[in-house]
């Protein structure tokens, strides 16, 4: 499911290019699941208490009230770098203004459905990209995009998966089995229950590893021997990146 927002204070353009962004998702198999919003401040509001639970936004640059989509746009790349903005305007001239905030496309209106299918395939593979940084989880109600390098370690308690971050933890409902197998290969399985990312190691040996906020986490026996190799594989990458960081 693909969560849209579109926010245009024009109501009869704005069914318009939902009906187009359906029709253009149901080509493709794609099922897409829409929030609409006619100004600024409510999509503002709904962002603050949905979290990360938009994955496009179509906004139109000159909104009513207060807020100038330009400056909102900002606001979301800062706040929700996760969300694929797509900037719609009739004023060409705002075409130049978006690409330094990193918009995914600009519409001119009026919109063709042609364009607005380039921009929808533009946006889809920024997400898919990003799949592959951020580990996407539902946390008591509310969905999170969890970049996988502000993970130290993610701990399993029966059904329950806790994410050890260096500021704060979330928990959602997963097997620990099935989130190793979307982490990148910078973590590692050391135990039945933890799964832990070797850039925040600070020492691993002699059954035991402990991790940058202190907390000694057992290495299994039959995990010990992949493990170590794993860390030195690891260390040595690392020093070579490093060496080659240094020297271009």
């Amino acid at each position: 499911m693909i969560k849209v927002a579109i926010c245009d204070d024009d109501p009869i353009f704005l069914k318009l290019l939902e009906q187009m962004i359906e029709q253009i998702a149901r080509s493709s198999g794609q099922f897409v699941e829409f929030v609409e919003f006619q100004a600024g401040e409510p999509l503002m509001h709904y962002l603050k208490q949905n979290q990360n639970h938009v994955d496009i936004l179509f906004l139109d640059i000159v909104l009513g009230g207060n807020i100038n989509g330009l400056d909102f746009g900002q606001m979301i790349r800062e706040r929700y770098p996760f969300i694929q903005t797509i900037f719609v305007s009739a004023d060409i001239d705002y075409s130049l203004d978006v690409f330094d905030l990193e918009a995914v496309y600009f519409l001119n209106k009026p919109v063709s459905s042609d364009r607005v299918g380039r921009a929808w395939d533009m946006a889809l593979r920024k997400i898919s990209s990003q799949k592959a940084s951020f580990l996407r989880i539902n946390s008591r109600g509310h969905h999170l995009n969890v970049p996988y390098k502000d993970i130290m370690y993610l701990e399993s308690d029966r059904r329950v998966i806790i994410v050890h971050r260096t500021a704060n933890e979330h928990q959602f409902y997963a097997q620990l089995d099935e989130v190793e197998q979307l982490v990148p290969d910078s973590f590692i399985r050391i135990h039945q229950s933890y799964l832990v990312n070797m850039h925040y190691i600070t020492s691993l040996a002699k059954g035991r590893c402990q991790m940058l906020d202190g907390m000694v986490i057992p290495i299994a026996q039959k995990r010990r021997a992949i493990a170590r190799r794993s860390y030195l594989q690891f260390i040595k990458e690392q020093a070579t990146a490093n060496l080659a960081g240094a020297t271009s």
